[in-house]
């Protein structure tokens, strides 16, 4: 009994150290940042306590034990209801500006690239696109989230977009199958674990790729294509005074470097666009993956 009561002592007296900190830490954003702080710092006390238990010494034993006892209480109601109502809070309201993000996409392609590491990354090959109402609802229905996270260093993969009348009304990406990077936030959202999972499998059944790949032999092998395409094309319309090429003069240009025209992976079809000032985009996609 003896070593029980010093082991809740020293428990309670590593929380009192706890709560300070994580007082410093709210006023500090950190929290805010990293909403499973004040958790983390509970379960590192806890652990303390059992490994250091020690009973107070010294005039006023009861009184500090009953300080120390009501503190950390204070501090384990804190944190229940940070986690009650501060997490809960994020995750609902990440999950309300999601579906006003994507409740009214009339179309969603995901593209194989690296979320948005890359200029113009809707050019990369789409390994899905649909325009059916039933299935983007479904798909939306996929994205859980439980709050924020700080951004992961790589660029997560894949892309995913969502359309309105021919706009692009959102875009993210996701980061191995944990969280998604949403364009224009300044940190990652954490899907939830059943979240994460149906999205991973969702993705291997859809698009035949892993959120874990990161950028696939596909992407690569694209982006070095379409360059190579772009690069052809911009020497033939500075070469004819802003011709657009044909596709026999291409051909025939192609033919002139050595080479042959590039094919877009996995069966699919590049298409050339112009900007008003000449500059060339080219984009494929992967016909086979499109609804």
């Amino acid at each position: 009994m003896e070593k029980i009561k010093l082991m809740l002592y020293g428990v309670a007296r590593y929380l009192c150290i706890a709560l300070v900190v994580n007082i410093a830490c709210l006023y500090l954003g950190v929290s805010l940042l990293w909403p499973v702080t004040p958790i983390a710092l509970v379960a590192i006390a806890v652990l303390l306590g059992l490994a250091f238990p020690r009973r107070p010494k010294g005039r006023w034993q009861g009184f500090r034990e009953t300080i120390v006892y009501f503190l950390s209480a204070f501090h384990l109601l804190l944190v229940g209801l940070w986690m009650h109502f501060v997490l809960g809070y994020f995750g609902m309201a990440l999950n309300a500006r999601f579906r006003a993000m994507t409740d009214c996409a009339d179309r969603v392609v995901i593209h194989d690239n690296v979320g948005f590491c890359h200029a113009a990354p809707t050019e990369e090959p789409a390994l899905y696109e649909t325009t059916n109402k039933a299935e983007i609802v479904e798909f939306n229905a996929l994205f859980r989230f439980a709050g924020t996270s700080p951004q992961c260093k790589c660029c997560g993969y894949p892309g995913v977009y969502w359309w309105r009348d021919g706009k692009r009304i959102g875009a993210l990406s996701i980061h191995h199958g944990k969280a998604v990077r949403v364009e224009g936030k300044g940190c990652d959202w954490r899907l939830t674990l059943d979240s994460g999972q149906h999205i991973e499998k969702w993705l291997k059944e859809h698009c035949g790729v892993s959120s874990k790949d990161g950028a696939s032999p596909t992407h690569l092998k694209c982006r070095l294509s379409r360059y190579e395409l772009a690069a052809v094309v911009e020497s033939f319309m500075k070469a004819k005074d802003g011709k657009l090429p044909t596709p026999e003069e291409l051909r025939a240009q192609f033919n002139r470097i050595g080479k042959n025209i590039p094919s877009c992976p996995a069966s699919g079809k590049y298409a050339l666009t112009f900007d008003e000032d000449g500059t060339v985009h080219v984009t494929c996609s992967i016909l086979r993956h499109n609804r």
